[in-house]
């Protein structure tokens, strides 16, 4: 097996071993989440904070051409969707696509597509990012009517899957991995 199978399989039996209930599993997880740190970080992934809204969604922040921007973490969009009204703000230039988005909550979302020059999350960079952009109100008022920061975007599945992410629910941390 090599090196980094046996890695993920350790933090699997890690994460497996954290389901057990006991006076001292807050002591035991954080020792376990320390140890999975470790081994993401010793692998070459980046640790990247989670914001957790009060209704479960998971958020974090980013740098879009240099601009601060708040994205959804959704694994369920296959894609990295930006709101299409803030392609000027953040200097993207839309091109048309014969392609359609559908989601949660909508279906066939009219959606255009947009290379981000520059795409930073904490110490974590991609360049030349192609991105979808489409109208996100759905999403935002759901969020504004439940007394939450809306967001300029959603971190999709493209990203998760191209830099082999695991997410840390507990410790709310998105791992990354660049690629070399």
């Amino acid at each position: 097996m090599n090196i980094r199978i046996q890695y993920l399989f350790l933090i699997l039996i890690i994460a497996v071993m954290g389901c057990a209930t006991s006076k001292h599993e807050s002591i035991n997880n954080r020792t376990k989440l320390i140890v999975i740190n470790d081994v993401l970080i010793k692998e070459g992934y980046r640790s990247i904070p989670i914001i957790k809204y009060k209704s479960g969604h998971l958020r974090i922040n980013a740098k879009l051409n240099g601009i601060h921007t708040r994205l959804l973490l959704d694994s369920g969009a296959d894609k990295t969707f930006i709101e299409a009204s803030k392609n000027s703000k953040l200097g993207l230039e839309s091109r048309g696509t014969d392609k359609s988005a559908s989601g949660a909550g909508a279906s066939h979302l009219q959606m255009t597509l947009a290379t981000v020059e520059s795409f930073e999350i904490e110490d974590f960079i991609i360049y030349n990012l192609e991105v979808g952009l489409m109208n996100l109100n759905h999403i935002n008022i759901s969020l504004i009517n439940a007394r939450m920061e809306p967001v300029d975007g959603i971190l999709g599945a493209d990203i998760l899957f191209e830099y082999d992410a695991v997410i840390d629910y507990r410790g709310l941390i998105l791992y990354l991995k660049p690629k070399n």
